[in-house]
């Protein structure tokens, strides 16, 4: 999933929605072949298969289910990804689009990097304030456009946010909501030195931006310095670069993601002798 979002990044696609898909088979490719007796898959008898299965010859192209995909002129549900990776402006209820997806993108690098989800949680003010405290204050805008629809949605804006829709105001939630929402970090805080050093901070700020006209595009993400500066070796699985010459390394995300893990151990145990 995480390299189908990086995908995602990289290509953009027809679908507005998060569940996407990216590039498609090669129509050149070789059928598959049936795994016991590597001959081609039976075309009749047996459990149905589909009628010519190609395997495609790029690691480059990948496929996220279809379940929400909606084109531009189709009807935009209200609700679209899931939870933990969901965009500010869909929580909100109001009209979203591509940039919903880069959203959903940063959430996962972001994850990826810290080995936990950014936005643990199932329910929305809990969510909203979370947002708050990792990326900053909400546009007053999407909050006064939000409440104008009316509804449940303004109930919880007011909330969250109070009737001067400010910052998030985190004794309106639950204690295990607000401990929570206190323990969260700033992103630049989040990554710590090496995420910073490598750019990270910057590309996860342009991702998770929660205005999304203000967002990145997945084009314009690609020419921030972590994706620009990738090794040749690490731009793609098939060696073959983008033609702009930027990539969303998930593998590089990883690894930093164990630099950071041993970085904040060895902290805590300098702490731990300086305390004894």
């Amino acid at each position: 999933a995480a390299a189908a979002a990086a995908a995602a990044a990289a290509g953009g696609g027809d679908a507005a929605e998060g569940n996407g898909a990216i590039g498609g088979a090669d129509p050149a490719a070789e059928p598959a072949t049936d795994d016991d007796a590597g001959t081609p898959a039976p075309q009749g008898g047996g459990p149905k298969r589909p009628e010519l299965i190609r395997a495609p010859r790029s690691l480059r192209i990948k496929l996220i289910d279809f379940g929400g995909a909606t084109y531009e002129h189709e009807y935009h549900g209200n609700v679209i990804s899931t939870r933990q990776y969901r965009a500010p402006e869909v929580t909100l209820g109001l009209d979203w689009s591509y940039p919903s997806d880069v959203w959903s993108v940063g959430c996962i690098v972001a994850e990826l990097f810290s080995g936990e989800l950014l936005f643990s949680t199932h329910e929305d003010p809990e969510h909203l304030a979370l947002i708050d405290a990792t990326c900053g204050a909400f546009p007053k805008h999407m909050l006064e456009e939000s409440v104008d629809k009316g509804g449940e949605l303004a109930g919880v804006v007011h909330r969250v946010f109070g009737r001067g829709l400010g910052p998030a105001l985190a004794v309106n939630l639950s204690e295990e909501s607000a401990s929570a929402v206190r323990r969260q970090r700033r992103i630049r805080d989040g990554v710590g030195k090496s995420g910073r050093d490598a750019g990270l901070d910057e590309l996860l700020s342009a991702l998770l931006t929660i205005d999304p006209g203000s967002r990145v595009t997945a084009a314009e993400a690609l020419s921030l310095s972590f994706c620009m500066d990738r090794p040749p070796e690490s731009v793609a699985s098939d060696g073959e670069a983008d033609d702009d010459g930027g990539v969303l390394d998930m593998t590089a995300v990883q690894e930093l993601h164990v630099r950071h893990a041993s970085t904040e151990r060895v902290g805590v145990a300098e702490r731990g002798r300086s305390e004894g």
